[in-house]
């Protein structure tokens, strides 16, 4: 799709929520090209583009302006169909997030969720990368608002704070009241922060049995063309580029090693095309791990046949601390 893809997933509760605020779901949907029925199966696919319009309209349309944060209140690993069945049987917290951040480039095409580790904290997130994609806030609203939910649901446990790129809103009341946790808005990512411990809290009920026949399912589902080497470039350096300074929770920040030239790509995942985002990461950004389930050491995402590939960390020359 030239507008990007989205699988419908939790956008099945949009119609129900537009519902519920009196309007007719078919007219918004119809003002940004979809067809009523396409929400109805969750496996459906939709374009990246038509989504973040869908959930911008809606906001519009209802004088909601956190209607983002409302559909991802209602949703939670179930929205996600065979990953999610995988996620619940994942050994710990961490395995889970990864099984999402491993096949999430499998059926979307525009947003990436990442997972990051460094000096015992941990983010999960989300970013979005294509170009020209509206509702950036809705949406990244509606995906750290899953994310919040898949957390208590397999970990047991909420973040120590939760940061949004969007603009502080006129209310944020209703932000306070879901996430029950300090909520910073204006960050430079929208992300879970949270003690890199909690990675291994085991998933309650998982069943090694049952993850076996899913990773089979899943294997088989979706054995199609990956994204090609321009989507991949992006998906892998956009998460990583947006922070300028990565946040530790309690007003803690590491030191900025960009040169004062440098500057960071507008918030919610306007960039230059991935020439520009390889240059900006290459400009001494403060190094960013993801995280690796069982082993603690700086990988790179490596969305072909062979999955992650260990990078060995190296002194940079520049005295920037730990290269790739």
């Amino acid at each position: 799709m030239s507008g990007g893809q989205q699988r419908v997933g939790a956008f099945a509760e949009v119609p129900h929520l537009l519902r519920d605020f009196g309007i007719d779901p078919a007219e918004v949907m119809a003002g940004v090209g979809l067809e009523p029925g396409v929400l109805h199966d969750p496996e459906n696919a939709i374009p990246f583009t038509a989504a973040g319009k869908l959930l911008q309209a809606s906001a519009m349309r209802t004088g909601c302006p956190h209607f983002g944060l409302l559909v991802g209140q209602r949703n939670d690993t179930r929205s996600l169909g065979l990953v999610g069945g995988l996620m619940r049987n994942a050994p710990t917290w961490g395995r889970a997030v990864q099984d999402l951040v491993d096949n999430q480039p499998r059926y979307v095409r525009g947003g990436v969720p990442y997972v990051v580790v460094r000096d015992g904290v941990a983010w999960t997130g989300y970013a979005i990368h294509l170009q020209g994609t509206e509702g950036i806030d809705q949406f990244c609203d509606g995906a750290i608002a899953v994310g919040f939910n898949m957390m208590r649901e397999l970990c047991g446990a909420l973040p120590d704070e939760v940061l949004l790129s969007r603009k502080s809103p006129a209310d944020v009341r209703p932000y306070r009241r879901f996430f029950r946790v300090p909520v910073r808005f204006d960050a430079e990512q929208s992300a879970l922060v949270f003690s890199a411990s909690k990675l291994e809290c085991p998933v309650p009920g998982a069943d090694p049995r049952q993850r076996a026949i899913l990773e089979a399912s899943v294997a088989r589902y979706w054995s199609v063309a990956l994204p090609n080497v321009t989507d991949q470039v992006v998906r892998i350096l956009r998460p990583r580029v947006p922070v300028r300074r990565l946040h530790f929770g309690r007003g803690r920040t590491l030191p900025d090693n960009a040169s004062p030239d440098a500057e960071s790509p507008p918030e919610g995942g306007g960039h230059n095309g991935p020439q520009a985002a390889e240059r900006n990461a290459l400009r001494g950004r403060a190094p960013v791990a993801a995280w690796h389930p069982h082993r603690h050491h700086r990988y790179r995402h490596g969305f072909g046949l062979r999955g992650h590939q260990r990078i060995q960390p190296r002194v940079s020359s520049n005295g920037g601390g730990i290269a790739t």
